[in-house]
């Protein structure tokens, strides 16, 4: 969804964030190993702007190179659906 480059990225999010004023990210934890980081965060609003919005859980994982810019990227998302309906208590955090 966000082309290269840290001055995309931030342009990627400053566009979300004018187009969804219940937008948020919540970083639960962030893990260095090497020249790999793994980012857990809770996107909330980022695919709409419903106030009922339960959010994705996404994990971002980044190669980082030996000047600490990121090389490689891949992440994962998952909708979080309403707890109430969920099949058992777990949750993405």
């Amino acid at each position: 969804m966000v082309p290269d480059g840290a001055g995309e990225l931030g342009r990627f999010f400053d566009a979300m964030a004018k187009d969804r004023a219940n937008l948020r990210i919540v970083i639960h934890r962030i893990v260095a190993v090497d020249d790999y980081v793994w980012a857990h965060v809770h996107f909330i609003n980022l695919l709409n702007d419903d106030p009922q919005d339960h959010g994705v859980a996404g994990v971002d994982i980044l190669k980082m190179d030996a000047q600490g810019k990121a090389i490689e990227h891949w992440d994962v998302l998952q909708e979080i659906g309403d707890r109430r309906n969920a099949a058992n208590a777990n949750d993405k955090f």
